[in-house]
């Protein structure tokens, strides 16, 4: 039993030597999809900002052209690109809440979630003639994301839009959440 788990802890600490010389060999955008695509907390401005001095560029491009082994790299630079408010983000994450289709729940409504959200934060009051629309869209979780989207985007007309999808909405789960984000606009 001893000489298994022997085995097993060198076999693993090898792997991880071999996982640190692979990371010593990837491109700059490597290294940002690896420190997305991890299982930890999404990394922090200043941790991307270690890997790469352009990192802001480099998660524009992951959003717009995603690596299809790492998927969740593209949902997580849609996360952390609000700690990159810039003109450019802006459109990036724009384009990705205005392009995305979302006919069933999958990847795309996960990265549309996080687009939504922050969109709002980066473009803040004009976001919501963007956002606005997705509160008549026809998936429950599209609405859902508008709704919190609509609080973060701090726009003095989210309420009554919130409020006037609330005495329309068929869904339970979408009411919850636009009472939630109603509530948290009172505070």
């Amino acid at each position: 039993m001893l000489r298994r788990i022997t085995i097993l802890t060198a076999t693993l600490c090898l792997a991880g030597a071999a996982r640190a010389d692979d990371r010593k060999s990837l491109s700059p955008r490597g290294k940002v999809e690896l420190a997305l695509s991890a299982i930890e907390e999404v990394p922090s401005r200043a941790a991307l900002e270690r890997l790469h001095p352009n990192v802001e560029l480099l998660l524009h491009e992951i959003v717009a052209r995603p690596s299809p082994t790492r998927r969740l790299a593209r949902n997580r630079a849609l996360t952390v690109l609000r700690l990159f408010p810039s003109a450019t983000t802006r459109r990036v994450l724009q384009a990705v809440v205005v392009g995305t289709r979302v006919d069933r729940p999958g990847m795309e409504l996960l990265d549309l979630q996080q687009a939504t959200s922050s969109f709002a934060v980066v473009a803040g009051p004009e976001a919501l003639p963007v956002l606005a629309p997705l509160l008549d869209h026809a998936q429950l979780d599209v609405r859902r994301a508008a709704a919190e989207s609509l609080r973060l985007c701090r726009s003095p007309k989210a309420r009554a839009l919130l409020e006037r999808r609330l005495r329309r909405e068929p869904s339970a789960l979408v009411r919850h959440e636009l009472k939630e984000q109603l509530g948290r606009m009172a505070r």
